[in-house]
């Protein structure tokens, strides 16, 4: 089991509703398998919060269903809650490491999101990935729970020969 933050600047909302996460390009979602746990990462101008904790429940996959307004991000992957869905914001985590007595590192993970934050799926240690996950669970605020909306359109495994067939058809 392996930890991950996913990013979005504005679709965290649709990201929820279909508990689906796309990308653009399928190398940014490649090493998500089955059983790893993601949060999600919201950032703009308006909040810099943290959704989750989520358990993947589907490897990444080539879906056209329109989820994200005026976007794309057809290579997906779906999470299912753990539990409850939680938000906290990014300074949640702080407040945590001062309480545990554990500051600085708490710091250097804040930094390492908001410097990541132009990566679609950020990788994390063990320890990062629980440290979040602790503070989900003591300082989370519940989120409202969502009925789980359906894709429209047929869903594609993305395997090795998918991959190659692309690849050779944009040549």
């Amino acid at each position: 089991m392996k930890y991950y933050i996913v990013t979005t600047t504005k679709f965290a909302e649709q990201c929820l509703e279909h508990f689906t996460y796309g990308a653009t390009q399928s190398n940014w979602l490649a090493n998500v398998d089955i059983g790893d746990i993601v949060f999600l990462s919201q950032f703009n101008y308006k909040a810099q919060q943290i959704f989750g904790p989520f358990r993947v429940v589907k490897t990444m996959f080539y879906n056209k269903s329109i989820i994200y307004p005026t976007q794309k991000y057809f290579y997906r992957i779906q999470f299912a809650p753990i539990d409850s869905i939680y938000a906290i914001e990014e300074t949640d985590l702080y407040l945590n490491g001062i309480q545990c007595g554990n500051a600085d590192f708490c710091y250097k993970l804040i930094n390492l999101i908001q410097q990541n934050k132009h990566l679609h799926c950020i990788s994390l240690t063990d320890k990062e990935g629980m440290a979040i996950f602790d503070t989900l669970q003591k300082f989370g605020i519940a989120y409202k729970n969502h009925d789980q909306k359906k894709l429209d359109h047929e869903i594609v495994e993305v395997t090795r020969e998918y991959i190659w067939q692309k690849n050779r058809l944009d040549k």
